[in-house]
């Protein structure tokens, strides 16, 4: 990590990634519209301007990203919508993790027939588009936020078995994989126990990359109305309800959740980068 830091790119992507965490955490509590989703309606302010204001019962109401057709605070749900990004974006990652380590050191460690056949699955899903993958699994389980998460995570284990896969295959002819097989350790305690530290850095690189790659999966399947059910503020069904005013002048509407997400992905995109080049240094 001490090398990692000593990265630009690595630095500002952990700095922009610990600013939306930190918004998503703290942010709720500072919002303007605290009801559920941020969903409060008000028509009669549809369209404001970012940084208007509204007298409310007495009370000032400042829309510093203005608001939406329905009256709402565009700030507010993007603060909330911050949250499905990440929760989604990090059980997604660890759904990957998780089904990817065990297939690809399963694949690489066993060999022979269990290898083809973990090898032919891998091959299928990975010749078939990871969104069309998140896409059939999002109709057959149905819209809503665990059913977002289950898909995307499905989605994007693939590359997490090839990579564990191939390391495993190079790993268990070493001396000390060996050695523990001499002394008498079982085949899963060897894979876990000894395989599976030893690939800890290529792992959070790929962690890293399923991350952003699960968030903007995310936001696509919310673009595409497969996502979280409104109105839930995600970032994706933002950018699809407000897509018309991009040749308006209210293109804001949209440019703005557009503009978190790309920020978002490319903080996660910025951490790979640095951590692959701390992982050339060591080898």
């Amino acid at each position: 990590m001490r090398k990692a830091l000593r990265i630009p790119t690595f630095s500002i992507g952990l700095a922009l990634c610990l600013l939306f965490v930190l918004i998503s955490v703290i942010g709720p509590f500072f919002i303007q519209d605290q009801t559920p989703n941020a969903n409060d309606i008000h028509p009669e302010w549809s369209g404001l301007k970012p940084g208007s204001r509204v007298d409310f019962k007495g009370e000032q109401k400042v829309f510093w990203l203005g608001t939406d057709t329905f009256g709402r605070d565009i700030l507010s749900r993007l603060v909330l919508g911050s949250q499905i990004s990440l929760s989604i974006g990090l059980l997604a990652m660890l759904l990957s993790l998780i089904i990817g380590i065990f297939v690809g050191l399963i694949a690489g460690y066993y060999g022979g027939w269990i290898d083809s056949v973990l090898t032919w699955l891998i091959t299928v899903f990975w010749s078939v588009p990871t969104l069309l993958i998140a896409l059939g699994l999002s109709v057959f389980l149905g819209k809503g936020y665990f059913q977002v998460l289950i898909a995307t995570g499905l989605s994007s284990w693939v590359e997490v078995a090839r990579v564990v896969r191939g390391q495993a295959m190079q790993l268990k002819n070493r001396e000390f994989i060996l050695s523990a097989r001499i002394t008498g350790f079982g085949n899963f305690h060897i894979m876990f126990r000894h395989i599976l530290p030893n690939l800890t850095g290529t792992l959070t690189v790929l962690a890293t990359t399923n991350f952003a790659a699960a968030i903007l999966l995310e936001a696509g399947l919310g673009f595409l109305g497969l996502g979280v059910s409104p109105p839930k503020p995600s970032w994706g069904i933002m950018v699809k309800e407000n897509l018309g005013f991009l040749v308006l002048d209210q293109a804001y509407l949209a440019i703005i959740p557009g503009m978190a997400i790309m920020i978002l992905v490319m903080s996660f995109n910025l951490m790979a980068m640095g951590l692959r080049d701390v992982l050339d240094e060591q080898n």
